[in-house]
């Protein structure tokens, strides 16, 4: 079942919007579809969009039951790892450990085929199977074997990685966002144990929160980077009026 949240990620593609759409409903199955989709008019655009006429212009679709609006424009913006998504795979939603694990292995090969590893898929200490990374079009993934244990969470969380120009933020934006959104609540906080590149010990390793009632997740970055939020990844908020 598809509900409709109150905060949509939005992604922003280079005219590839409908075939990104396309591969992503291939890639996580399960019921992920299409929900709306609306095409640029056939005249009156203005100039730097006269070559989009007549073509999609944004796509509504769920992969396994989270919405997502994919744009298809120009060359204005390039997604950013600063803002990722991360797949929790949970042995309790499956047969058995196994089973997630086999999922999750399935759907990295699926995604990195024509992107790049920003982390290897292998074990870590705070997962017995974690990787990151960035599919051919630019959208960062961080799939994850959850403890069976753990609290649970949904299986697409959006995640926020502070660096650069924002480096050791991540808290105190956590903070103002759970103070803005009305139901928001703070969920598990960890910092470094120890000055880890530009992170010190007031930094957040990890941290995730809601808004509104949806999970999302944030840190701030290990190392030196000037990779930062951009406009390709935003986020859309349904208001009343």
């Amino acid at each position: 079942m598809v509900t409709t949240p109150r905060i949509t990620p939005n992604i922003w593609f280079q005219g590839t919007a409908g075939e990104a759409v396309e591969h992503y409903l291939e890639t996580f199955g399960r019921g992920s579809k299409i929900l709306k989709t609306v095409s640029y008019p056939e005249t009156g655009l203005p100039e730097f969009q006269r070559d989009f006429a007549g073509q999609l212009l944004v796509s509504d679709f769920s992969l396994r039951g989270f919405r997502l609006t994919a744009i298809n424009a120009g060359e204005q913006f390039t997604p950013t790892p600063a803002i990722s998504f991360t797949l929790n795979f949970d042995p309790l939603q499956y047969v058995d450990t196994d089973a997630a694990r086999a999922d999750l292995d399935a759907l990295w090969h699926r995604l990195l085929a024509g992107g790049q590893t920003l982390m290897p898929l292998q074990e870590y200490a705070f997962s017995r199977r974690y990787g990151w990374v960035q599919d051919r079009y630019g959208v960062s993934w961080q799939l994850i074997l959850t403890d069976p244990e753990g609290d649970p969470r949904p299986f697409i969380m959006p995640a926020f990685l502070f660096g650069g120009v924002h480096q050791n933020l991540a808290a105190e934006a956590i903070e103002y966002w759970t103070q803005v959104f009305p139901n928001s609540s703070i969920g598990a906080q960890f910092r470094y144990r120890e000055p880890t590149g530009p992170a010190t010990t007031t930094s957040l390793m990890f941290s995730d929160f809601t808004l509104d009632g949806q999970w999302f997740m944030a840190m701030d970055s290990a190392v030196d980077q000037d990779a930062t939020f951009t406009e390709a990844i935003s986020l859309l908020v349904a208001c009343e009026d």
